[in-house]
Protein backbone atom coordinates (compact mmCIF):
# COMPACT_ATOMS: atom_id res chain seq x y z
CA UNK A 1 0.00 0.00 0.00
CA UNK A 2 1.62 3.45 -0.79
CA UNK A 3 0.10 5.27 2.21
CA UNK A 4 -2.11 4.75 5.07
CA UNK A 5 -5.05 6.44 3.60
CA UNK A 6 -4.89 3.88 0.75
CA UNK A 7 -4.58 1.21 3.42
CA UNK A 8 -7.71 1.99 5.21
CA UNK A 9 -10.03 2.53 1.87
CA UNK A 10 -9.44 -1.06 1.49
CA UNK A 11 -11.20 -2.31 4.64
CA UNK A 12 -14.19 -3.22 5.51
CA UNK A 13 -14.24 -3.24 8.75
CA UNK A 14 -16.17 -5.41 10.94
CA UNK A 15 -17.82 -6.20 14.19
CA UNK A 16 -20.54 -9.02 14.31
CA UNK A 17 -20.12 -11.07 17.48
CA UNK A 18 -23.38 -11.70 18.68
CA UNK A 19 -22.46 -11.44 22.46
CA UNK A 20 -21.29 -7.46 21.58
CA UNK A 21 -22.72 -4.47 23.38
CA UNK A 22 -24.37 -1.13 22.10
CA UNK A 23 -21.50 0.77 23.91
CA UNK A 24 -18.75 -1.44 22.15
CA UNK A 25 -20.33 -1.26 18.81
CA UNK A 26 -20.25 3.04 19.15
CA UNK A 27 -16.96 2.94 20.60
CA UNK A 28 -16.15 0.82 17.64
CA UNK A 29 -18.05 2.82 15.01
CA UNK A 30 -16.43 6.21 16.37
CA UNK A 31 -12.80 4.29 16.10
CA UNK A 32 -13.91 3.51 12.73
CA UNK A 33 -14.67 6.71 11.53
CA UNK A 34 -11.55 8.28 12.91
CA UNK A 35 -9.41 5.50 11.10
CA UNK A 36 -11.59 6.80 7.47
CA UNK A 37 -11.91 3.01 7.02
CA UNK A 38 -14.38 2.00 3.85
CA UNK A 39 -17.23 1.01 5.46
CA UNK A 40 -18.17 -0.13 9.17
CA UNK A 41 -19.94 -4.18 8.99
CA UNK A 42 -21.82 -4.01 12.46
CA UNK A 43 -25.02 -6.35 13.98
CA UNK A 44 -28.12 -5.35 11.83
CA UNK A 45 -30.21 -3.96 14.44
CA UNK A 46 -27.99 -1.35 14.50
CA UNK A 47 -27.51 -0.28 11.25
CA UNK A 48 -29.53 3.06 11.38
CA UNK A 49 -27.88 4.23 14.32
CA UNK A 50 -24.57 3.14 12.46
CA UNK A 51 -25.52 5.28 9.33
CA UNK A 52 -26.63 8.07 11.63
CA UNK A 53 -22.84 8.17 13.76
CA UNK A 54 -20.84 8.23 9.89
CA UNK A 55 -22.88 10.78 8.18
CA UNK A 56 -20.31 13.32 6.80
CA UNK A 57 -17.90 11.09 7.20
CA UNK A 58 -15.59 9.44 4.68
CA UNK A 59 -16.74 5.84 6.38
CA UNK A 60 -19.97 3.92 4.25
CA UNK A 61 -21.91 1.52 6.33
CA UNK A 62 -21.97 -2.21 4.95
CA UNK A 63 -25.21 -3.97 5.73
CA UNK A 64 -25.34 -8.24 5.83
CA UNK A 65 -28.23 -9.53 3.86
CA UNK A 66 -29.17 -13.74 4.43
CA UNK A 67 -26.50 -13.78 7.31
CA UNK A 68 -24.56 -15.89 7.66
CA UNK A 69 -26.47 -18.94 6.52
CA UNK A 70 -27.76 -17.67 2.94
CA UNK A 71 -30.50 -20.29 1.80
CA UNK A 72 -33.07 -17.77 3.22
CA UNK A 73 -35.70 -17.54 0.05
CA UNK A 74 -34.93 -15.21 -2.35
CA UNK A 75 -38.31 -13.06 -1.08
CA UNK A 76 -36.87 -13.17 2.23
CA UNK A 77 -33.48 -11.44 0.97
CA UNK A 78 -35.20 -8.90 -1.10
CA UNK A 79 -37.61 -7.55 2.07
CA UNK A 80 -34.19 -7.12 3.82
CA UNK A 81 -32.84 -5.60 1.44
CA UNK A 82 -35.91 -3.09 0.81
CA UNK A 83 -35.44 -2.53 4.82
CA UNK A 84 -31.99 -1.23 4.62
CA UNK A 85 -32.28 0.59 1.54
CA UNK A 86 -36.19 2.48 3.44
CA UNK A 87 -32.37 3.70 5.91
CA UNK A 88 -31.27 6.03 3.06
CA UNK A 89 -27.91 6.36 1.19
CA UNK A 90 -25.79 5.89 4.25
CA UNK A 91 -26.03 2.45 3.15
CA UNK A 92 -23.38 2.07 1.26
CA UNK A 93 -23.00 -2.00 0.61
CA UNK A 94 -24.87 -4.99 0.55
CA UNK A 95 -23.18 -8.10 1.22
CA UNK A 96 -25.63 -10.22 0.47
CA UNK A 97 -24.94 -14.44 1.37
CA UNK A 98 -25.10 -17.04 -1.41
CA UNK A 99 -27.57 -20.05 -1.07
CA UNK A 100 -24.87 -22.22 -0.62
CA UNK A 101 -27.67 -25.15 -0.41
CA UNK A 102 -28.67 -24.57 -3.88
CA UNK A 103 -25.21 -24.38 -5.08
CA UNK A 104 -24.05 -27.59 -3.35
CA UNK A 105 -27.73 -29.14 -5.13
CA UNK A 106 -26.55 -28.55 -8.43
CA UNK A 107 -29.24 -26.33 -8.95
CA UNK A 108 -26.85 -23.30 -10.92
CA UNK A 109 -29.72 -21.62 -13.18
CA UNK A 110 -31.51 -21.25 -9.85
CA UNK A 111 -28.65 -19.31 -8.18
CA UNK A 112 -27.56 -17.20 -11.05
CA UNK A 113 -31.59 -16.38 -11.37
CA UNK A 114 -31.30 -15.30 -7.22
CA UNK A 115 -27.55 -13.12 -8.11
CA UNK A 116 -29.39 -11.90 -10.91
CA UNK A 117 -32.33 -10.65 -9.35
CA UNK A 118 -30.41 -9.55 -6.15
CA UNK A 119 -28.25 -7.29 -8.30
CA UNK A 120 -31.52 -5.58 -10.12
CA UNK A 121 -33.15 -4.47 -6.85
CA UNK A 122 -29.44 -3.42 -5.67
CA UNK A 123 -28.95 -1.22 -8.95
CA UNK A 124 -27.48 1.95 -7.40
CA UNK A 125 -25.64 0.72 -4.29
CA UNK A 126 -22.37 -1.75 -3.76
CA UNK A 127 -23.47 -5.52 -3.65
CA UNK A 128 -21.27 -8.26 -2.71
CA UNK A 129 -22.25 -11.89 -3.18
CA UNK A 130 -20.55 -13.98 -0.15
CA UNK A 131 -19.92 -17.39 -1.88
CA UNK A 132 -17.76 -19.40 0.84
CA UNK A 133 -14.96 -20.37 -1.05
CA UNK A 134 -13.79 -22.56 1.85
CA UNK A 135 -16.75 -24.79 1.55
CA UNK A 136 -16.19 -25.08 -2.20
CA UNK A 137 -14.37 -27.46 -4.60
CA UNK A 138 -12.04 -25.43 -7.20
CA UNK A 139 -14.60 -26.66 -9.97
CA UNK A 140 -17.38 -25.11 -7.66
CA UNK A 141 -15.46 -21.86 -6.97
CA UNK A 142 -14.20 -21.39 -11.01
CA UNK A 143 -18.12 -22.38 -11.75
CA UNK A 144 -19.91 -19.62 -9.54
CA UNK A 145 -17.05 -17.13 -10.89
CA UNK A 146 -17.92 -17.15 -14.12
CA UNK A 147 -21.79 -16.86 -13.44
CA UNK A 148 -20.58 -13.70 -10.95
CA UNK A 149 -18.39 -12.37 -13.97
CA UNK A 150 -21.75 -12.49 -16.13
CA UNK A 151 -24.18 -10.70 -13.60
CA UNK A 152 -24.24 -6.77 -14.32
CA UNK A 153 -24.32 -4.68 -11.38
CA UNK A 154 -22.88 -7.15 -9.36
CA UNK A 155 -19.28 -5.47 -7.68
CA UNK A 156 -17.44 -7.66 -5.65
CA UNK A 157 -17.32 -11.74 -5.01
CA UNK A 158 -16.46 -12.02 -1.17
CA UNK A 159 -14.96 -15.10 -0.48
CA UNK A 160 -16.51 -15.49 2.98
CA UNK A 161 -18.81 -14.76 5.76
CA UNK A 162 -16.31 -15.11 8.24
CA UNK A 163 -19.03 -17.64 10.16
CA UNK A 164 -18.45 -20.73 7.72
CA UNK A 165 -15.84 -22.68 10.65
CA UNK A 166 -12.50 -22.23 7.92
CA UNK A 167 -10.44 -19.61 6.48
CA UNK A 168 -9.97 -18.34 2.65
CA UNK A 169 -7.11 -19.07 1.66
CA UNK A 170 -4.70 -17.71 -1.29
CA UNK A 171 -5.41 -20.38 -3.32
CA UNK A 172 -9.29 -19.81 -3.22
CA UNK A 173 -8.62 -16.05 -4.02
CA UNK A 174 -6.25 -17.23 -6.81
CA UNK A 175 -9.05 -19.17 -8.39
CA UNK A 176 -11.55 -16.37 -8.18
CA UNK A 177 -9.13 -13.81 -9.94
CA UNK A 178 -8.30 -16.23 -12.76
CA UNK A 179 -11.74 -17.35 -13.61
CA UNK A 180 -13.16 -13.85 -13.04
CA UNK A 181 -10.74 -12.28 -15.17
CA UNK A 182 -10.50 -8.88 -13.51
CA UNK A 183 -14.57 -8.50 -14.62
CA UNK A 184 -15.80 -8.07 -10.85
CA UNK A 185 -13.34 -7.06 -7.81
CA UNK A 186 -12.78 -9.70 -4.99
CA UNK A 187 -13.19 -8.95 -1.25
CA UNK A 188 -11.34 -10.41 0.50
CA UNK A 189 -12.88 -11.94 4.44
CA UNK A 190 -12.09 -15.07 6.36
CA UNK A 191 -8.40 -14.82 8.07
CA UNK A 192 -7.35 -11.14 7.43
CA UNK A 193 -6.09 -10.69 10.84
CA UNK A 194 -2.59 -8.84 9.88
CA UNK A 195 -0.88 -6.78 7.91
CA UNK A 196 0.95 -10.00 6.43
CA UNK A 197 -2.50 -11.65 5.80
CA UNK A 198 -3.89 -8.53 3.58
CA UNK A 199 -0.55 -8.18 1.89
CA UNK A 200 -0.13 -12.28 1.10
CA UNK A 201 -4.07 -11.24 -0.53
CA UNK A 202 -3.43 -8.58 -2.44
CA UNK A 203 -1.18 -10.30 -4.33
CA UNK A 204 -3.07 -13.22 -5.65
CA UNK A 205 -6.06 -10.74 -6.37
CA UNK A 206 -7.82 -9.42 -3.05
CA UNK A 207 -9.14 -5.62 -3.53
CA UNK A 208 -11.22 -5.15 -0.41
CA UNK A 209 -10.83 -6.86 3.20
CA UNK A 210 -13.64 -7.32 5.51
CA UNK A 211 -12.06 -7.82 9.23
CA UNK A 212 -12.37 -7.59 12.66
CA UNK A 213 -8.92 -6.89 12.81
CA UNK A 214 -8.73 -3.20 10.79
CA UNK A 215 -7.61 -1.57 13.95
CA UNK A 216 -4.90 -4.08 15.06
CA UNK A 217 -3.91 -4.06 11.26
CA UNK A 218 -3.22 -0.50 11.14
CA UNK A 219 -1.74 -0.06 14.16
CA UNK A 220 1.36 -2.58 12.49
CA UNK A 221 1.78 0.13 9.97
CA UNK A 222 1.14 3.32 12.21
CA UNK A 223 1.83 2.54 16.06
CA UNK A 224 1.01 5.79 17.09
CA UNK A 225 -2.54 5.63 16.19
Amino acid sequence: MDSLRDLCRTIDNTLLRQDVSVVEVEEFISRSVEARFRTVVVPPWMVAHAVSMTENSETGVSVVVGFPLGYHPLGVKLTEIDHYMKIGPGVTDFDVVLNLSALKSGMWDYVESEIRSLSDRLSDRVFKLIVETPLLSEYEIRKIGRICAGVDGLDYVKTSSGFCGSPTTEDHVRILAETMMGEKRIKVSGGVRSMADLERFVVVGGDVFGTSSGLSIIKETCPVL
